[in-house]
């Protein structure tokens, strides 16, 4: 069993007669462990869940969940952030942002139609939720775009992050389709707002694009205002 790109564990099956599992048998089998896998990713999803309810009202909920994929939405995850952040600046956690854009969508929706559209987008929203650690939050920006952010120990873990994404989308074996994604990353900045870092990885996650689909590059860091100052004051003399 793996979780956030992490092994955690094994699922077993236990017979006192030895025997021969068929094809059928071991499938059925790894279904059971991406139920198990499944599970105990939505434990953080329950959690962020649970802590909405003491402070929402349901329809206030409701407003904040993107219908399809049942991940956040634009304002869920702005809702959301705002009080993480304020907990999150007592442990000076970094926080990362990876911006994600499945590749060729409208030519899926195009040739299959929309429904085996939707259905791609909710096999990409739970291997990309899979792929996250609890805690970590996902949301679908509308479209075939998602958002995810991330707790960060390190400002290095984010590429790490990003690569664990891209490959959860890629080697998702519930999607009807072969699928990959191109993602953007950025690490927000204390002195820029969490537009100006999400704006950063869009921007990246374009950059991803143009490099050729299927890949993570990282924003540059947010310009410092001392340093954009001195170099403006350069520019002058």
């Amino acid at each position: 069993l793996s979780v956030a790109g992490e092994r955690i564990g094994t699922l077993c099956l236990i017979d006192p007669k030895t025997r021969q599992l068929d094809d059928a048998q071991i499938k059925n089998l790894k279904d059971f462990a991406l139920l198990a896998e499944a599970y105990i990713s939505m434990r953080g999803q329950t959690a962020q869940i649970n802590q909405l309810q003491k402070v929402l009202g349901s329809e206030q909920r409701r407003a904040m969940l993107d219908p399809l994929t049942q991940t956040w939405n634009r304002l869920g995850l702005s809702r959301l952030y705002e009080s993480w952040k304020a907990a999150e600046e007592k442990g000076r956690v970094s926080i990362g942002i990876a911006y994600c854009d499945l590749d060729h969508f409208k030519s899926v929706n195009d040739r299959y139609g929309h429904a085996v559209g939707d259905q791609i987008l909710q096999g990409a929203a739970k291997a990309l939720g899979g792929a996250l650690r609890d805690g970590d939050l996902l949301a679908r920006f509308g479209g075939e775009e998602f958002v995810a952010l991330i707790k960060l120990e390190s400002v290095l873990e984010i590429q790490r992050i990003g690569e664990r994404l891209r490959a959860a989308v890629e080697n998702a074996t519930e999607l009807m389709l072969p699928q990959t994604i191109s993602i953007g990353t950025a690490v927000l900045d204390n002195s820029e707002s969490f537009e100006q870092a999400l704006h950063r990885a869009d921007q990246a996650m374009y950059q991803a694009k143009r490099n050729g689909r299927n890949r993570v590059v990282s924003a540059a860091p947010f310009p410092n205002r001392d340093a954009m100052l001195a170099v403006s004051a350069d520019q002058q003399t």
